[in-house]
């Protein structure tokens, strides 16, 4: 017979939750502060190396994506001020 979700309440799934550490900015955050692990020790090599050149692909994108935004504004306002 399959089980069913624990009773407990908590997902199986749930992540790692680090203990908050106690210097005076995470004071400030309050009681019901969540801190993540963000560990790829769970990973393999193959799959960090996978997602480290998609998050270096994403970031090149962005980048060239908000430099040409950032020069076209910058032809824009050259190009539309008066000459005289």
């Amino acid at each position: 017979m399959d089980e069913g979700p624990s009773t407990s309440g908590q997902p199986s799934h749930s992540l790692p939750v680090q203990e908050p550490n106690s210097t005076t900015s995470d004071r400030s955050r309050g009681d019901d502060y969540v801190y993540i692990d963000r560990s790829t020790a769970g990973f393999s090599s193959d799959a960090v190396a996978h997602s480290t050149a998609a998050k270096l692909k994403l970031e090149s994108y962005y980048k060239v994506a908000v430099d040409s935004a950032i020069e076209r504004k910058a032809r824009c306002a050259h190009t539309t001020q008066p000459v005289f």
